[in-house]
């Protein structure tokens, strides 16, 4: 798709930048670098989940209306009920839009809208109906004695069927030849978001790949090795903003699991989950209050009541048994968890839509831009890493859950209710991931299995800060937020200066993504312990 775009744009490319389809849904290193770059336009190709969530990067990034994006196959009628007012504005190109005027579609379209109670069609629908189409012409030519392999290919490479794409044929190649079309997105009479064809780009377009050449291939630009940036500095000054703000994000969610394996030696696997569930709730009550404050604040007391009735009926059952038995039950819980929201939810996920007034980019330095929203949740986090400090290291409580974590067996000795206090402890756990998961929310699509990755992440934190420590769980979250966007944002251009365009643009991502595992070995060869070790007990 971007070796074809290169090829056709006519303009200079002066950048490009690949990144780990699907599970990368965080672009903010790769938008810091677009901003900075100061391109004329920029080009993506992100089909499914990551579309939406790069358009609402995008527009949380300030660069909607600042920089023009261009698309194609990101925009569709899968996606734009989650991309709504997001995708108003930005072009795309397809071989196949609803609205085509040859009788075939007009009569698969009102087809399936009849059908499916007013849902409209997709291209991949479309093109499965072509796909199905073409077969059936090869068999009735065969007169269904499908046995005759050989002529049912030779009937099919005829395209001898009415296409729901109007003029179809096969090249040589069997690519096929076909118009492409420039889309945008409109609202209705009725108010909702629909794909409208603006103009043909190109009649009866072939692949430029039909005749493997030398000269065809000749004809492909490539973009620059390096990205040259107007003002080094400033764009490295937003990346480590971005690493800030990924470190907080880490830290709340490590900081409820260090705190539960501390005190309660628990292994819980099933933490991530808690962080899915906060941001389910959080996307839920949003659209039931109509306010983003109140849905947030609704989540998370609704994460602290779920994570103590987990407690009292499950977790309590795992006390004093192996590790093993924790990982094993706990993984149990993440089974459950995640069938539960496909149950109440659905399978298809949910958005929670940020106020209009955080979809803009503050200047917090001279020169360098910032998402406001990404801002709130570092100072949010920064509150609540505070707030969590003086709970425990300055009020009776905070001694007992430190007492708790020094010998359990004394603390309940005293007469202090050692089963209500892990109760709370395993509460306040599940609430700052409920936090993590809300807070995360409106930057990524809230679905099933969403904790799974990050909590990979947050066992790292805890491995590298200290098990039990919640200053180590700072210090390391920062260290990982740093390494992991600062290695996604540079490594690649430093990659391209000792290897091949082709040799980075493959091996980047995955190099990128192993840097923190590298961070941890090393934390652990240097202090096996950790960074800031508890005290023996």
């Amino acid at each position: 798709m971007l070796a074809g775009v290169a090829s056709t744009f006519k303009g200079q490319v002066v950048g490009q930048e690949l990144t780990k389809w699907p599970d990368q849904l965080d672009f903010s290193a790769e938008l810091s670098k677009a901003r900075a770059a100061k391109p004329d336009a920029i080009f993506v190709f992100y089909p499914g989940a990551a579309g939406v969530q790069f358009l609402t990067q995008y527009a949380q990034a300030g660069l909607k209306g600042q920089i023009p994006l261009y698309t194609a196959f990101t925009i569709d009628e899968l996606s734009l009920p989650r991309q709504k007012d997001l995708a108003l504005g930005v072009p795309g190109a397809q071989e196949w839009v609803n609205d085509l005027p040859n009788e075939t579609n007009k009569r698969y379209v009102a087809d399936y809208i009849k059908k499916y109670n007013g849902a409209r069609p997709s291209f991949y629908g479309a093109q499965s109906y072509d796909a199905a189409s073409l077969v059936n012409s090869a068999v009735v030519a065969v007169k269904g004695d499908t046995s005759k392999k050989e002529d049912m290919r030779k009937e099919m490479e005829k395209a001898n069927f009415k296409s729901v794409r109007g003029n179809f044929k096969y090249g040589t190649n069997h690519v096929p030849i076909q118009n492409f079309y420039l889309q945008d997105v409109v609202k209705d009479s009725e108010g909702n978001f629909v794909l409208k064809t603006v103009a043909t780009i190109v009649e009866n377009d072939q692949d430029r790949f039909h005749e493997r050449t030398t000269a065809c291939e000749d004809r492909i630009r490539r973009p620059p090795s390096v990205v040259r940036y107007p003002n080094p500095m400033l764009y490295f000054v937003e990346q480590c903003l971005n690493g800030v703000q990924l470190g907080m994000l880490l830290f709340l969610l490590a900081a409820g699991l260090t705190l539960i394996f501390g005190i309660m030696d628990l292994v819980n696997l099933a933490h991530g989950s808690l962080y899915m569930i906060g941001a389910y709730f959080a996307a839920t009550f949003a659209a039931l209050t109509d306010s983003f404050v109140l849905g947030a604040v609704l989540a998370l007391l609704a994460t602290l009541v779920v994570g103590m009735a987990v407690e009292v009926i499950a977790m309590r059952r795992l006390y004093g048994r192996d590790h093993l038995d924790h990982v094993l039950g706990t993984f149990g819980l993440i089974l459950f968890f995640n069938e539960l929201v496909r149950l109440i939810w659905g399978p298809a996920g949910l958005t929670l839509p940020l106020p209009g007034v955080l979809l803009t980019a503050v200047e917090v330095l001279p020169g360098v831009y910032y998402p406001l929203y990404r801002l709130v949740i570092i100072v949010a986090t920064l509150m609540v890493a505070l707030l969590l400090y003086i709970v425990v290291m300055r009020t009776r409580l905070g001694m007992l859950i430190r007492a708790g974590a020094s010998n359990r067996e004394m603390v309940g000795a005293l007469g202090i209710n050692i089963k209500l206090l892990y109760t709370f402890v395993f509460g306040l756990g599940a609430a700052l991931a409920g936090f993590a998961g809300l807070m995360q929310a409106p930057i990524l699509t809230v679905q099933i299995g969403m904790g799974e990755n990050i909590l990979i992440v947050a066992f790292v934190v805890i491995v590298i800060g200290g098990i039990g420590s919640i200053r180590g769980a700072f210090v390391a979250s920062l260290f990982v937020g740093m390494v992991d966007t600062i290695g996604r944002a540079f490594f690649p251009d430093l990659l391209r200066l000792i290897v091949t365009k082709e040799a980075a643009a493959t091996a980047a991502p995955a190099l990128s993504s192993m840097l923190i595992y590298l961070l941890m070995a090393a934390v652990l060869v240097l202090r096996p312990e950790g960074l800031f070790p508890v005290s023996s007990k």
